[in-house]
């Protein structure tokens, strides 16, 4: 969850990596954009590329970010 999709801050965008993190052990290296997507590189050198509605969503009022 995050404040405002359109601009990820930093403390989200670490949250973001720690749980992309959690799911995909085999990653080596993990960037967040400011759109919220996320490229993930693998040990094999593939990359994927997580889109942003598949990686994040907007808070709400009864959620917090």
């Amino acid at each position: 969850m995050v404040a405002e999709s359109s601009s990820i801050k930093a403390e989200e965008s670490a949250n973001i990596a720690e749980a992309v993190k959690g799911v995909n052990p085999t990653a080596t290296e993990l960037q967040v954009l400011e759109d919220g997507s996320i490229v993930v590189a693998f040990l094999d050198e593939t990359v994927g590329v997580i889109a942003t509605e598949k990686a994040i969503k907007k808070a709400t009022k009864e959620s917090s970010a």
